[in-house]
Formats: C-alpha cells, structure tokens, sequence
C-alpha cells in the first residue's frame, strides 16, 4: 500500500509497504527512491513481463480512476527484499502504472531496480535479514 504523509520537515513524503506472508513488514520512502532514481542509483532497467503484470493486478491493491490516469511510459521502481532465503525485487513504486500497462495491452512494463545502498536508505522499517 503506497499512501503520503507530512514529515516533521513539512514535506510531504510518499512511502509503499510489503507485508511477508508470516506478517513481517517492510516500509520504504518512495519520495527518497525517485530521488534515488533520479541521481543514477540504479542496479538496472529490465522490464516486468505479461505474467507478472497479471499477477501484481491480482495481488495488489490499486484504484481503477487513479490506473486511468496512470503513465505506463513512467518506468516503476523496484526494491530487493529476502525472501525463502532468496533475493527478489519488489515493485515499491508504479502499481498504477503497470496495471494501466497491462488493460493497454502491452507485453511488459519497464522497471528500473534501485542497488542496494540505494533500495537500504529508503527503509524507513523492516524486520532483520529481510533487506539486503
């Protein structure tokens, strides 16, 4: 669920939480990853193919006025996360975006996979040995 909220600065911060299936969570500060983004902190740009699309419209929640507004050419933002001891990248921003992508018929939606300095200092929580 990506939802904003003011910081003790006043400025409105964006920020998309990961709940495990055993309840652990994970938040990340969306705004601090597009400035990421912005300044090169990308692992690399790879696309999230047709399957997946379908499976994080399934899984995810998402609005279908905010998807009619959504810019599929916008890339999302992935983040790395442990899961069954493995590395996966979760989609922490551009659900809107991809879902839009997918009712348009396209084949895939780009994503750009923040490293992993970057994707660590946009947590704001999580449990220990789920970021690496």
């Amino acid at each position: 669920m990506k939802v904003p909220f003011i910081s003790t600065t006043d400025e409105l911060i964006e920020y998309f939480t990961y709940t495990f299936p055993d309840g652990g969570v994970i938040t990340w500060d969306i705004t601090e990853a597009k400035r990421r983004i912005a300044a090169g902190e990308i692992l690399v740009r790879t696309v999230m193919p047709r399957h997946q699309l379908e499976n994080l419209a399934r899984q995810n929640d998402w609005s279908q006025a905010v998807v009619d507004r959504a810019d599929p050419s916008i890339p999302g933002i992935g983040a790395p996360i442990i899961h069954d001891n493995e590395i996966i990248y979760v989609l922490i921003d551009g659900t809107h975006r991809a879902v839009h992508a997918l009712q348009a018929g396209q084949v895939d939606y780009t994503v750009d996979l923040l490293s992993d300095a970057a994707a660590r200092a946009c947590v704001l929580k999580a449990p220990q040995g789920r970021v690496p």
